[in-house]
């Protein structure tokens, strides 16, 4: 299921790629999955993953922990290393997001989720009941 998401705040390669992993976790949380195989290109994040490299920058650490907090929610994961080159899904969403940044003639309608995927759970399942609430009320 390709998924697009813009993060509206400048940040490093790396957050960006924590970013994606944690919003690729919570979706599957949400839907219920219990295992995942999660695919990177990052060599670094996948192997902090697998514990194979340290986390050594505090800001890097938060998404760490939140990460393998939300990994031990699933029954089974699979974690592999993939280069961009190899994964012609992960380059294929790349490339549409170059296209459609380029100045051109046609408009073009594509729905784009901006979130933020690090926010502690006990504070998400607060915010999602409260919205779930409004939402029974308004109907």
């Amino acid at each position: 299921m390709p998924f697009s998401f813009t993060l509206t705040k400048s940040c490093s390669n790396n957050v960006v790629e924590y970013q994606a992993l944690l919003l690729g976790i919570e979706m599957a949380l949400d839907m219920g999955l219990s295992q995942l195989e999660i695919y990177g290109d990052s060599q670094l994040v996948i192997n902090q993953l697998l514990k194979e490299y340290g986390v050594y920058k505090p800001y890097l650490d938060l998404y760490f922990r939140y990460a393998t907090k939300l990994i031990e929610q699933l029954d089974e994961v699979f974690i592999k290393f993939m280069p961009r080159n190899e994964n012609r899904d992960v380059d294929a969403l790349a490339n549409l997001y170059v296209v459609l940044t380029q100045p051109h003639n046609q408009i073009t309608k594509v729905v784009v989720c901006k979130n933020w995927a690090y926010t502690p759970i006990y504070k998400k399942k607060t915010y999602i009941q409260k919205e779930r609430n409004q939402l029974r009320l308004s109907h």
